[in-house]
């Protein structure tokens, strides 16, 4: 399914380029659990949701403990 978001891994957007560009920016701190994987889902997977909440660029950070679960670690490599 092409859902026509651009996905950037490893780069964050510097704040002089944001600035410049005037782009806004939306941050999901994701955890890999229940919550805040359907709202990964429905921003991914649901126009409406997205217009709604997503304003300009969409930056999905997480923190890796090094400690996870190895069904976590499974699970995030599929959500990439």
């Amino acid at each position: 399914m092409n859902t026509g978001i651009e996905i950037e891994q490893g780069s964050l957007f510097e704040p002089a380029e944001m600035e410049q560009q005037k782009t806004a920016l939306t941050l999901l701190c994701y955890g890999a659990g229940q919550d805040s994987t359907a709202i990964l889902y429905k921003i991914m997977n649901d126009p409406d949701y997205r217009a709604k909440y997503v304003e300009g660029h969409l930056l999905v950070v997480m923190c890796d403990t090094g400690a996870e679960h190895p069904k976590t670690y499974q699970h995030i490599k599929r959500t990439k």
